[in-house]
């Protein structure tokens, strides 16, 4: 019996055997269905498989201005791995939503978007996760700046995917716009940017992109990959799965 049907079978049991006018012997009854239903609820919950979450992979705390990377199935990260490599192919920013206290990531799909960290977490491909946290943020990272932070994550908001790594802003990539949220909002450069030339793009796959996506891939572009910001001297590994 799914979960579902063993909670909502629980739950009505539990309905109908409150204030009945029924004999005693149909009272013992219900509250036996009632009990059976309760340990079918818990042997199902205990049974059922843990989803990958932040929860089951019992992350450190974690803060507004932390970076977080994984592994994702998304199209546009997957692209972004074939272009630039590196240990992760995906990477966001972590903000706290201020209406409701979740945390939540920024990071780029289609487009610049905010996921539930759990959700975010779960959808690493193959279970990996690293959290990253600037070197001293207790001090430096101060209420006024992660204000600065959220104000320039509102400028990107709804940005469109870069799938030919172009460096303005009209369209972004994962590890781009979360170097350009602490450039613009700290001016704080996490780690040296490269050029597009760097990660030799071969003339073909240029050509393949540009017909494919349109736009131009242009190797005297500025770049930055998930891997330059995972090896960044200014930020300090504070989780990572093994």
């Amino acid at each position: 019996m799914a979960l579902r049907n063993v909670i909502s079978f629980a739950a009505l049991t539990l309905l109908f055997s409150c204030g009945s006018p029924d004999t005693a012997d149909k009272n013992e009854t219900v509250n036996t269905s009632a009990d059976s239903a309760e340990r079918a609820v818990a042997q199902a919950i205990n049974s059922a498989p843990k989803s990958d979450t932040v929860f089951s992979k019992a992350l450190p705390p974690v803060f507004d201005g932390d970076i977080i990377m994984i592994n994702s199935r998304s199209p546009q990260a997957e692209l972004l791995h074939q272009l630039v490599g590196g240990k992760y192919n995906h990477v966001g920013l972590v903000l706290q939503r201020k209406k409701d206290g979740l945390l939540m990531v920024m990071d780029v799909q289609d487009s610049v978007r905010a996921t539930p960290l759990t959700d975010f977490v779960a959808s690493s491909a193959d279970g990996s996760v690293c959290l990253l946290r600037l070197k001293d943020a207790s001090k430096v990272l101060n209420e006024s700046k992660v204000r600065s932070m959220r104000e320039t994550v509102r400028t990107y908001a709804r940005k469109p995917f870069d799938p030919v790594l172009n460096w303005d802003d009209s369209k972004v990539y994962s590890s781009e716009v979360v170097w350009k949220v602490y450039d613009k909002s700290m001016m704080l450069k996490l780690c040296p940017t490269g050029t597009v030339a760097d990660f030799d793009i071969s003339a073909q796959k240029q050509k393949e992109l540009s017909s494919t996506y349109g736009g131009t891939v242009s190797n005297k572009d500025e770049a930055v990959s998930p891997d330059a910001i995972y090896n960044s001297p200014k930020l300090e590994i504070i989780y990572e799965s093994k």
